[in-house]
């Protein structure tokens, strides 16, 4: 939406008026927001809940206490604040075997289906208990009065165990269903017959042991056939009347895109309301709400951003058509928890993870977007704002909330049914108002194309069908959810603005946080397990804690040789969900874990207790010693010894992967169990840096033993000075009915300057970063440090001669207010006394914003050198 101020005194309009006009016009609607989101936190809200965090799994070929089962429950018990509470299982009741079932003494082995239930408390989430299976084949005839017997007391029995193992208020809190899509095993008419003894039966059952226990179904699909309710439904819901049988939830199957599955649901629902309104109290669950039939079927758009898109959409479609438009107690589980084995690597499955390995006990599993759009969802608050969508594009929406007066939550997503489509970005601008505190933080969380598709990463590694240990670790370094943005802000008049682009499909989270008065709780319940890694030359220590804070930028892995020795912070990305896998090599003697919460502002909580790890002496083959990353200047000659030693007694033989290194590199393996890397960078191999080297030792007999390492080479610039011509920027911002437009004012550099315009005497000194025009440069630095800040520009007197400086969108006291000496059209340079301080190698984005409008700005030199003299350089 493009906006133009109009003033009391015009100037006359001339050919030349009319070309600057033309021009501010061109640049606005390049850069102006496509898509505005306006949203009022003022009181008129409702609560939310959580109303999603279901998922549901089936054994297929995997046995439900493989190792990989362990860590597909683990992990997705680790999305922050229960994002996945209700876990429901096929199957169950095959875990268990029993002898004498139909007398009054029969005996269970409970133990296989107690090993499984034990990961899920574990882990952190409740069971969805299907009364599912057929222990030892007993039942086959439920219109047998001994068999339908024997299963109510089955189903009272194992309550009781239950409840003696977990506790009776865990059990309660778990929801008790019949069997699976009923309507598929009993759907012939005698069929129903045998469905309403086993229904009967198993509340019965359930109610023997425990009454307060929560019993719905019948869990069918095809709930609409020629839009009219299934015949099933409607007759089990009509026994439920007529025979007053316990039903404390409705669920049933409905898959599709978003609004087509909103559709049927809302079509049938009206019909049950309508037909049995005494059911308008009940709980209604979508427990399968996938995007397609079919989860053994094999879809890559599951592996992209484009599955954590249908997502947002589908719980907003929910959200907004049926608890907000009906007023109907609802609950949504996305079903995406299934493991399979039939192929391999699972980026297509339906799954929060990629599996990589046929083996169930030797393996990797690596986070898909799916999974980290349900984090995204799980920092979002328990109050809900609706949005006026009148202008809101089709394929862009939000869920916006709120969480007491310390936390603002909108997530925002940009979404097609087509799953073709790719790249799409658009601007939006978020608009927020009425918010209820006045400072804080906003930290942006993004998943698109460049955030989190750790399948592109994948494709990019030439899609290894059975990854090195190396080649895992950098899928999970590049798996965490992405954190785009986190700056301080203050909020003018109650409004806050954010401007972004999001890709199609993409997911956008926005964060924005009252600094707590406290620094973060000490983390609890730090637990650890082993898991072999997919080369089995590792060991994979899985560690899962519990915490509760919402104020949470990464929790910090820290591990140590010994209890009282130096801890070192061992995971390189940040993370917010409460597991890790930390890869260690063989043989791992023990160590220490200890795990500690930063928050936004960068405090520190206290850390857990140490949590000793034994080690596993299982045999290795090779081992290299550490090598570690390398930095070297241009023109430099960098070598360095790269050794291995062989527990076999065998020499290892060395190579190195150099491709992504200039002809000049070399490594020779003197086939002695040593080698030497050498490389001398010319000038410009700066640009590049860092370029990622990985040294193999392998065993001369067994190449399946080998151990590898990949290492960065930084090479740094000669000379540390970046110049940018401003004309030359990513991104320019207009706000504030100001902009930066081209000025061809003659002594520029390069092809021209830029001016902030219009010219009415405004200057910004506070809240710049959100209320001054921008312009935004992306700059690779090679080397960290502070930077002495040139600007090259016009100062017209002494009200339209200044700028400020920051980095990554971040207000910087050290380059604010950078004055050009006022003239009239001569271009002068600034005095260089300005600092950006740059935290880290690799891309920053430089701002440049108006202090004060009509200003000219040509050239911005970034340096080094403290005695840099800008007066040499070219114009």
């Amino acid at each position: 939406m493009n906006r133009f101020l109009l003033y009391r005194d015009q100037p006359k309009f001339t050919a030349e008026v009319f070309l600057f006009w033309l021009i501010l016009f061109s640049a606005s609607a390049t850069i102006a927001a496509e898509v505005n989101i306006d949203i009022d936190f003022d009181d008129r809200n409702r609560d939310l809940s959580m109303f999603w965090n279901g998922s549901g799994l089936n054994r297929d070929t995997a046995d439900y206490n493989a190792g990989v089962q362990r860590q597909n429950m683990l992990l997705i018990g680790s999305i922050p604040h229960q994002g996945s509470l209700y876990m429901r299982p096929h199957d169950l009741l095959e875990l268990v075997t029993a002898t004498g079932l139909g007398t009054h003494n029969p005996l269970y082995d409970w133990s296989t289906l107690d090993d499984f239930l034990d990961v899920i408390v574990l882990s952190g989430q409740r069971l969805f208990f299907e009364m599912m299976g057929n222990p030892s084949g007993y039942f086959t005839d439920f219109l047998n009065d001994t068999q339908v017997s024997a299963w109510r007391q089955l189903v009272s029995d194992m309550v009781e165990h239950l409840e003696a193992r977990y506790g009776r208020a865990e059990v309660r809190s778990w929801y008790f269903q019949t069997w699976n899509e009923s309507n598929k095993r009993w759907r012939v008419p005698k069929g129903r017959n045998k469905f309403n003894n086993y229904y009967k039966a198993t509340t019965e059952g359930l109610q023997d042991s425990d009454p307060k226990l929560q019993i719905g179904g019948p869990a069918i699909n095809n709930l609409l056939k020629r839009g009219k309710l299934s015949s099933f439904m409607d007759r089990f819901l009509k026994r439920i009347v007529e025979k007053n049988l316990p039903l404390d939830y409705i669920s049933y199957h409905v898959k599709g895109l978003p609004k087509a599955q909103v559709n049927a649901e809302i079509s049938a629902l009206d019909i049950i309301l309508d037909k049995y309104p005494g059911f308008s109290d009940r709980l209604f669950f979508n427990e399968e709400a996938d995007s397609e039939n079919g989860w053994w079927r094999d879809f890559e758009h599951r592996a992209t951003p484009w599955y954590a898109a249908f997502i947002a959409r589908n719980i907003n479609e929910h959200l907004t058509r049926i608890i907000t438009g009906k007023g109907l107690n609802y609950r949504l589980a996305n079903d995406n928890a299934f493991l399979r084995f039939k192929s391999t690597p699972s980026w297509n499955q339906r799954s929060h993870f990629a599996q990589f390995g046929d083996d169930e006990q030797q393996f990797a599993l690596i986070k898909k977007p799916a999974h980290n759009v349900m984090t995204m969802l799980s920092l979002l608050g328990d109050k809900h704002f609706a949005l006026d969508s009148s202008m809101l594009d089709d394929e862009i929406n939000a869920i916006a909330t709120a969480r007491g007066a310390e936390q603002i939550a909108v997530l925002v997503y940009h979404y097609s049914d087509d799953t073709d489509r790719r790249n799409e970005s658009k601007r939006i601008a978020l608009n927020l108002s009425n918010l209820p505190f006045n400072a804080g933080k906003v930290a942006h969380y993004q998943i698109d194309q460049n955030h989190g598709d750790t399948f592109s990463q994948w494709q990019a590694m030439g899609s290894p069908q059975l990854p090195s240990d190396n080649e895992i670790t950098k899928l999970r370094n590049a798996q965490e959810l992405s954190l785009v943005e986190n700056g301080l802000f203050n909020i003018s008049e109650n409004r806050l603005q954010r401007e972004f682009d999001l890709a199609m499909p993409g997911v956008s989270l926005f964060l924005i946080s009252k600094r707590p008065a406290a620094k973060p709780q000490k983390v609890t319940g730090l637990y650890a397990e082993h898991f072999n890694s997919i080369s089995g030359n590792r060991d994979d220590i899985l560690l899962k804690w519990d915490s509760n804070s919402r104020f949470i930028q990464s929790y910090e892995v820290l591990f140590s040789n010994s209890e009282a020795g130096l801890y070192s912070r061992v995971n390189e990305p940040d993370i917010i969900s409460t597991a890790f896998i930390h890869q260690l090599k063989f043989p791992f003697g023990g160590g220490y874990y200890k795990i500690a919460a930063v928050d936004y502002w960068g405090r520190r909580g206290a850390a857990t207790n140490p949590l000793h790890v034994t080690g596993d002496s299982s045999p290795s083959g090779p081992e290299l010693v550490p090598i570690g990353n390398k930095t070297v200047s241009e023109g430099n000659l960098l070598s360095f010894d790269v050794n291995a030693n062989n527990p076999g007694g065998r020499i290892a033989s060395l190579n190195a992967n150099l491709s992504g290194l200039p002809s000049s590199a070399d490594f020779v393996d003197n086939s002695d169990g040593s080698g030497r890397f050498s490389w001398t960078p010319q000038v410009g191999d700066a640009v590049g840096s860092p370029y990622n080297v990985n040294f193999v030792a392998m065993d001369p007999d067994d190449p399946n033993l080998k151990d590898n390492e990949a290492i960065d080479i930084t090479v740094t610039a000669v000379a540390n000075t970046i110049t940018r011509e401003a004309e030359n920027y990513d991104l320019n911002t207009t706000r504030g009915g100001h902009e930066w437009i081209p000025n061809a004012t003659e002594g520029h550099s390069g092809t021209g300057a830029m001016r902030a315009m219009p010219n009415i005497r405004v200057k910004h000194d506070k809240n710049y970063a959100q209320n001054s025009p921008r312009l935004d440069y992306q700059i690779n630095f090679s080397t960290p440090g502070t930077y002495h800040v040139w600007i090259r520009g016009i100062g017209r007197g002494g009200g339209s001669n200044s700028v400020h400086a920051g980095l990554n969108g971040a207000e910087i006291a050290g380059s604010a207010t950078i004055s050009i000496p006022p003239t009239r059209r001569q271009y002068l340079w600034s005095d260089g006394t300005h600092t950006i301080e740059v935290p880290t190698s690799g891309v920053h984005t430089i701002n440049v914003w108006m202090r004060e409008d009509g200003t000219v700005f040509d050239t911005m030199v970034l340096t080094t050198d403290s005695e840099f003299d800008p007066s040499g350089l070219s114009t």
